[in-house]
């Protein structure tokens, strides 16, 4: 009985935390279709330039997006909608420098 009422105690926390999730996911399916936008936007049109005129080009587009009611996550970024965080530090094991501009290269070079 002791532990037929730990059990149960413990997938009633375990409920919490699956309603907690779900809520996050629900959030993040909803900007999603905005994040990935931008995130092939900036793949097709922003790798010949500078970091600053990227970052430019970007900022446009996001005040863009949110002219047109598209929903984009408040941290966006290219690394978080396409990057791999183990692949990202494996890049930086092999010597790829850690600004955003030559992680934002690796990751079209890998995804185009």
């Amino acid at each position: 009985m002791a532990n037929a009422s730990k059990l149960l105690e413990l997938l009633v926390n375990e409920g919490e935390r699956w309603k907690i999730g779900i809520g996050s996911i629900s959030d993040q399916l909803k900007k999603i279709i905005g994040d990935v936008f931008i995130s092939v936007s900036q793949m097709s049109y922003l790798g010949p330039f500078t970091g600053q005129y990227r970052e430019i080009l970007l900022n446009k587009w996001t005040k863009r997006c949110v002219d047109c009611k598209i929903e984009l996550s408040q941290d966006y970024s290219l690394v978080n909608t396409l990057g791999d965080p183990i692949e990202i530090r494996k890049w930086r094991i092999f010597g790829l420098p850690n600004d955003s501009v030559s992680v934002d290269n690796a990751i079209y070079t890998m995804n185009t």
